[in-house]
């Protein structure tokens, strides 16, 4: 939260909320939050086990959020946990499009747990783990989603007309060794 910078008076936007844990222990940085997911069913969980005052949980494809209909509001700030990796670079290139469209000058994105693909050894770090990784790319089933490299990342945020800065997570973070933080900002 602290690269996001929030206060109470914050509108902010989570893109991925999945059941709602952590999108209610961020609700308390910030004025209010408009959580959003693909799945009904984690939508539904996120409204009965992690409901508050300040957020409103909506199902939504962040493929296609230009066919949303948000409230008239204009956030400050938004965040996805391990979302990216969900989405290609057209996709996400819309999403940033869409985000610098919608949203406060001042608008900054934290795209958090995105799969490096310089590290993608560390993942895969024994014989039979990245045989696994190669069986099932060729077969279409990367587990992991899509694998990011820093540069296609700065492409997306380029097209969209944005800037991107990577963020090391600390060491002591449980995918650190493979996982890199992107923040999204007007230029």
């Amino acid at each position: 939260m602290r690269t996001l910078a929030p206060d109470h008076n914050t509108n902010a936007l989570d893109l991925g909320c999945g059941n709602g844990l952590l999108t209610k222990a961020l609700s308390e940085h910030v004025g209010h939050v408009t959580a959003l997911d693909y799945s009904l069913c984690l939508i539904q969980t996120a409204r009965s086990a992690f409901g508050g005052n300040n957020i409103d949980y909506l199902q939504a494809d962040l493929r296609e959020m230009e066919a949303l209909d948000l409230p008239e509001v204009k956030f400050e700030v938004a965040w996805s946990i391990e979302v990216v990796q969900n989405l290609d670079p057209r996709a996400l290139t819309a999403l940033l499009s869409w985000l610098r469209d919608t949203t406060t000058l001042s608008f900054r994105f934290l795209a958090s747990g995105i799969p490096d693909i310089e590290r993608i050894r560390t993942f895969y770090d024994t014989d039979e783990r990245w045989a696994l990784h190669l069986r099932n790319s060729r077969e279409g089933r990367e587990q992991m989603g899509r694998w990011w490299s820093v540069e296609e990342l700065h492409e997306c945020a380029e097209r969209a007309g944005l800037k991107a800065r990577i963020v090391c997570l600390p060491s002591s973070f449980y995918t650190s060794h493979y996982r890199i933080d992107a923040l999204f900002e007007r230029k």
